[in-house]
């Protein structure tokens, strides 16, 4: 069976025609092959640690401390533009850098299938370093979509001090996985079992 995917990104306008094999999904087969073509530097972070109250809760002081270290980390990487959903943690993690830099920020949907997200990248300025900051169960498929080789499905629920960067160069996309800010509860125990 034959799909025509029509995706318009500002003037550019993609015609993609993708064969659906079972068990595959068209948007996800389509990221594994031809991921998209950005160009700077896109980072990625899943939102600081949160408050256990509400259910939009706010950051914990712990996770206002990482937000404050994601600042620090970032603060000279020249980010055009950065990405939150609209929960209050995710936009809280970007807070720093938004307000002290004058960065530009846009909301889009949490969800795990990120078109909108992918959409909004596309049709953005170009050449700009991006960071997007989502959730343990957005971030891995993204940096996926976007042509990261990251075999995880989710973040563990206690892993916050991840920070992906993806890098086009050439027809590639390189991925790197770094730590920032003080060891999360989940890098702690795999240190422990490691002894």
């Amino acid at each position: 069976m034959f799909i025509l995917l029509y995706l318009s990104a500002m003037k550019i306008k993609l015609l993609l025609l993708l064969f659906i094999m079972p068990g595959a999904t068209g948007m996800a087969a389509f990221a594994q092959q031809v991921p998209p073509q950005f160009s700077g530097r896109i980072y990625l972070v899943r939102h600081a640690e949160k408050d256990t109250v509400g259910k939009n809760p706010s950051l914990s002081a712990a996770g206002r401390k990482r937000a404050g270290d994601l600042y620090r980390l970032l603060k000279e990487k020249h980010i055009g533009k950065i990405y939150t959903t609209r929960y209050l943690r995710t936009q809280m993690t970007a807070d720093s850098l938004r307000i002290y830099q004058q960065t530009d920020t846009a909301f889009y949907k949490a969800d795990t299938s990120n078109a909108e997200l992918i959409n909004k990248i596309l049709s953005g300025k170009k050449g700009i370093n991006i960071l997007i900051i989502g959730h343990s169960n957005t971030i891995p498929a993204l940096v996926r979509m976007l042509g990261g080789a990251l075999d995880m499905k989710d973040l563990p629920d206690n892993a916050y001090d991840n920070i992906f960067i993806l890098e086009r160069k050439k027809r590639k996309v390189k991925l790197k996985q770094e730590k920032y800010g003080d060891p999360s509860a989940a890098q702690v125990q795999q240190t422990r079992m490691n002894l």
